[in-house]
């Protein structure tokens, strides 16, 4: 059976740089805009655990509106990341992490 939890953190990143729009409550380690535009995302996570990381333009956005960006699987450290590559094509970008399944 599938369990799915959703972690939550909605963070919103300017041209100009980046800022977290609600409490860490997803154990978000680091978001950090790279040199070539692109933006590196890392949170605390459980090995082989599968994520979404999800994004929108605006947080008024309806739940099924959400865009999946990656599916990620929590790796052997205490931690997982993943980078938008696309994420200078946007003026303005919001994430957010979900957890789909739990580690067996």
């Amino acid at each position: 059976m599938m369990r799915i939890a959703v972690l939550v953190f909605l963070v919103i990143f300017a041209m100009s740089g980046c800022r977290q729009t609600q409490k860490d409550a997803t154990g978000i380690v680091k978001m950090n805009r790279l040199s070539d535009g692109a933006i590196e995302i890392v949170w605390t996570s459980e090995e082989s655990a599968d994520y979404e990381v999800l994004s929108a333009q605006d947080p008024d956005t309806s739940e099924e509106d959400w865009k999946v960006e990656a599916a990620v699987k929590g790796g052997p450290d205490e931690t997982t990341s993943w980078t938008d590559v696309n994420a200078s094509e946007s003026r303005k970008k919001l994430y957010r992490i979900r957890k789909v399944s739990e580690t067996e």
